[in-house]
């Protein structure tokens, strides 16, 4: 902080006072994000000199704050020295506001006559500073042709306050519908594509002032892919107020107030440059969209506040969604879009300036907002359910050799669950490690304990979940300790001659892997699904069984065999061992869901298989053979971008159902993926070629 001045008066040396003089002010709440705030005007009152007596001299104003008026040269832009002519009329003095240090203005070579009553009141207004969220003061000195007492030491100007908060909900970039050129809010209402959204709210009341701009900034974005934003965004306090559809209510596009009563309305900003500053706020109307802008190849739009309701404390949701372009076909893997928002413009430059822009504000990221809202438990928000960690008790003799465990990690609420996971240990130990460090939603770890190394003894390190930015700024981390009893190596006793054994044993199965599908992908599975499971020693006939109940192994060669889980199998963590003859594997954990579908080959309608040189032909059925479909269940399905009518029967295997799908006659020749949806549950995308 800048120290203050002490407020004094200067006048003639031992001279008596003439009058005495009061300072006042009345503080207001102001943007502890600001770098450059407008503060209380600070008036000055005196009283106790001489009819018509006339004033000369100098008025200086120190804040404690540094001020961050426009300047040029020394002079500032703004900051004026009033004198109150008659009640309630003020009359602005020529003189130049000048910069005396960084906290400091003065106003020079004044001139002013008291009234009949001897009185006479001033004041300064339009000054601004470099905010924080914490009070701001001013301090008055006098340089004048007579003395006068002035008591009070110090007045508060302003009241810096966190003026916004936010909540940023993430999503995926997928592949979904592709809007159409013209697009608006109803379009996305039907098409459904993936949306992320802003959530903007007053710190205190007043906040959002007209005027009051935000920049919103998207990462993740894959090149070639716009995001769509609203035009006009009506805030909480009006009769209809627009919705993004992922806090919990479902979208609208929001509308104007019937009544006439002040509500918080945002308006798109067009040609606004990458800090927020400059362009022109129009809009279309409710409903209207258009495409974010692009700087320094990020995608960014501005909103500002053309009204709000200074009595009440607002918010306003801006949904912003993924549109992908017709024939768009660039793999996107799993690029997460993550908006981000500020008060606009954004400035690093502090102080008075010559050219930042004014108002301006910091680049600092706003708190959440759900202590303001009240929804910080709500199930909109993402929740991290953690599929606990087994084992978390090992023992190993000392050079051992590698064991595992495994754990999960679920998102029990709504929105984009992003998550880590690492190890805390003391400096120096590695023997606990982990793979698949990150993760969104649903999915399932690894982790290793290796004793290689490690002296005899007991050893305890973390493993650690965390969840990534979550959107109510409450972390959350989960941590479970896993311990390693290391014992001493078996001392080698002396060679002996061996005594006669029996024919050794079969050795018993071993499970390295269980997947599904071509893509040999991992759990969770469905019930009565055609799993792959992977390993050694299963022999010529193995057997299998999930939770001790036995499943069908339909083909067994190479050291994979084929099994169907048991339709029977409730949702959940379940063992499945393979038998053969005698002995039996260890127990190899699989997760168990109500639905996982997975598409394992295509026909064409003729019975070909389809593949670039029998591609399936426009108009025509595709034969789409999956597992992993509940029996009676129903399905969706998409080609390229367009949704399809299914028809689902029989496969004809066990574990296996089939899916009639049309092409559409409209597509061009190309390679695409098609995928299913079962019970809300999207299949991992099958690679088909069309002609």
């Amino acid at each position: 902080m800048i120290r203050l001045l002490t407020l004094t008066l200067v006048g003639s040396a031992l001279a008596v006072a003439a009058g005495r003089c009061t300072v006042a002010a009345a503080p207001q709440p102001i943007a502890a994000e600001g770098a450059a705030e407008l503060v209380s005007a600070v008036a000055i009152e005196c009283s106790g000199l001489a009819a018509g007596q006339v004033v000369e001299g100098s008025v200086g104003v120190s804040f404690s704050r540094r001020v961050s008026n426009r300047r040029s040269g020394e002079v500032l832009e703004g900051p004026v020295f009033e004198l109150e002519a008659a009640p309630g009329v003020w009359t602005a003095f020529p003189a130049a506001a000048v910069l005396a240090d960084q906290a400091t203005v003065r106003f020079d070579n004044l001139r002013w006559t008291a009234g009949s009553n001897g009185a006479f009141n001033l004041r300064v207004r339009g000054v601004r500073v470099d905010a924080a969220a914490e009070r701001v003061e001013a301090s008055v000195r006098l340089f004048l042709s007579e003395r006068l007492d002035l008591p009070v030491q110090r007045v508060a100007v302003g009241e810096g306050q966190n003026s916004l908060a936010a909540a940023l909900m993430n999503t995926l970039a997928t592949r979904g519908p592709a809007p159409g050129a013209d697009a608006d809010f109803r379009a996305m209402m039907r098409l459904q594509p993936p949306v992320a959204a802003v959530r903007v709210t007053e710190g205190y009341p007043s906040a959002f002032a007209a005027g009051t701009r935000f920049l919103i900034r998207f990462a993740g974005v894959p090149e070639g892919v716009r995001m769509l934003l609203p035009d006009v965004v009506a805030g909480s306090s009006g009769m209809f107020p627009t919705r993004s559809g992922v806090f919990g209510r479902a979208a609208d596009a929001g509308g104007q107030t019937i009544d006439g009563s002040p509500q918080l309305l945002l308006v798109r900003v067009m040609g606004a440059q990458i800090n927020g500053e400059g362009g022109l706020a129009a809009a279309s109307g409710f409903g209207a969209l258009r495409a974010a802008e692009t700087g320094r190849g990020t995608p960014y739009g501005v909103y500002e506040v053309v009204s709000a309701d200074a009595a009440r404390m607002e918010s306003a949701e801006i949904p912003a969604w993924v549109a992908v372009p017709p024939g768009f076909d660039t793999p996107f893997g799993e690029s997460i879009v993550r908006p981000t928002v500020l008060l606009a413009p954004v400035s690093e430059s502090e102080g008075a300036h010559p050219t930042a822009p004014v108002p301006r504000y910091k680049p600092v990221s706003p708190a959440a907002d759900c202590e303001i809202v009240g929804d910080c438990t709500a199930l909109w928000f993402p929740r991290m359910r953690i599929v606990e960690p087994s084992p978390l008790n090992f023992t190993a003799v000392a050079g051992g050799g590698l064991q595992i465990g495994r754990a999960g990690v679920n998102n029990d609420g709504g929105g984009l669950l992003e998550w880590r996971v690492g190890v805390r240990a003391p400096a120096g130990f590695t023997w606990l490690s982990n793979s698949d460090g990150t993760g969104v939603q649903n999915g399932g770890i690894q982790y290793d304990v290796n004793p290689a190394g490690l002296s005899p003894g007991d050893y305890e390190a973390q493993l650690v979940f965390e969840q990534i930015a979550p959107p109510t700024g409450r972390r959350d981390e989960r941590a479970y300790t896993v311990r390693l009893k290391v014992t001493p190596a078996p001392v080698t006793p002396p060679p002996v001659t061996p005594p006669v054994k029996p024919p050794p044993t079969a050795p018993a199965p071993q499970i390295e892997s269980v997947t599904i599908g071509p893509a040999r992908l991992g759990p969770p599975f469905a019930a009565g699904s055609l799993i792959q499971v992977t390993g050694t020693f299963f022999g010529e006939r193995p057997e299998a069984n999930v939770a001790g109940v036995a499943a069908q192994v339909v083909t067994a060669a190479g050291g994979v065999i084929g099994v169907i889980l048991p339709e029977t199998l409730p949702a959940g963590r379940h063992p499945l061992v393979v038998r053969s003859g005698e002995v039996s594997s260890a127990a190899w954990m699989i997760e168990v869901v109500p639905s996982a579908p997975v598409l394992l080959f295509a026909l064409n309608e003729d019975g070909a298989p389809n593949s670039a040189d029998a591609p399936a032909a426009r108009g025509g059925l595709i034969h789409l053979y999956a597992t992993g479909l509940p029996v009676g269940a129903t399905a969706g399905a998409m080609i390229h971008d367009r949704g399809v009518d299914t028809t689902v029967e029989e496969g004809g295997k066990p574990g296996v159902r089939l899916i009639l799908i049309q092409v559409p006659s409209d597509l061009p020749a190309m390679k695409t993926t098609a995928a299913v949806t079962i019970g809300g549950v999207v299949s991992h995308p099958l690679d088909i070629w069309i002609r």
